[in-house]
C-alpha cells in the first residue's frame, strides 16, 4: 500500500497518482514515500500531518526540481507568493510589527 492510499483510504486513482507522479516530477511512489518518512509524513513548512488530503509535490517552477512535500495550504500559499522569496520577507516582517491601525474617521 502506498503512502497515498493510506493517507486517502481508497485504491482510485493510484495508478493514474503514479503516473502522473512520474511524469511531472520523475518519482515513483517509493521515493515519495521515503521523501515523506524523513519529512517525518508532516508538511516541511508548518510540519502538520496531511488530514484528508496528501501531501503535494513541491517543486522549483524554474528548474523543476523537488523541494519537498507540502500541506495544500501552504503549498497555495507559496503560489500566492509567487515563490519569491523576497514577499515572503516583507509579509513575515509586517506580521511581526502591524499591531492594527486607527480608521480615519468619516
Amino acid at each position: 500500500m502506498t503512502l497515498r492510499m493510506a493517507q486517502t483510504g481508497t485504491l482510485g486513482n493510484d495508478v493514474k497518482h503514479e503516473a502522473r507522479m512520474k511524469r511531472l516530477y520523475g518519482m515513483s511512489s517509493s521515493q515519495y514515500q521515503q521523501l515523506a518518512e524523513l519529512q517525518g509524513n508532516a508538511c516541511v513548512i508548518c510540519r502538520e500531518a496531511p488530514t484528508g488530503r496528501p501531501l503535494v509535490v513541491d517543486h522549483c517552477h524554474a528548474s523543476g526540481q523537488v523541494r519537498g512535500l507540502l500541506c495544500n495550504r501552504c503549498n497555495v500559499g507559496l503560489g500566492n507568493f509567487q515563490d519569491n522569496p523576497e514577499l515572503f520577507y516583507r509579509a513575515a516582517a509586517y506580521l511581526e510589527t502591524a499591531e492594527g491601525m486607527e480608521l480615519p474617521s468619516t
